[in-house]
């Protein structure tokens, strides 16, 4: 999974997410409309950072979300 974005709290992405493609949220932060699943962090591994290392650019996923999985749809 390539990530695209980060969001915190009130910001909100304006894209929409294609197959491969994730976006790292903090707890209480919007959830993209074109998201349908939430991975917790503990069950990623992550495969490449930023040259300083703060920003993740890919990950793997280790265990399949099911859709729906920790949204709370509204």
């Amino acid at each position: 999974m390539i990530v695209i974005a980060v969001c915190e709290y009130v910001v909100q992405l304006n894209k929409q997410l294609a197959e491969g493609e994730c976006v790292r949220i903090s707890t209480g932060a919007a959830v993209p409309a074109s998201a349908d699943a939430i991975v917790q962090v503990e069950d990623t591994q992550l495969l490449k950072a930023s040259d300083d290392g703060k920003t993740e650019l890919e990950i793997m996923i280790l265990k399949s979300p099911s859709r729906g999985q920790d949204i709370r749809w509204t």
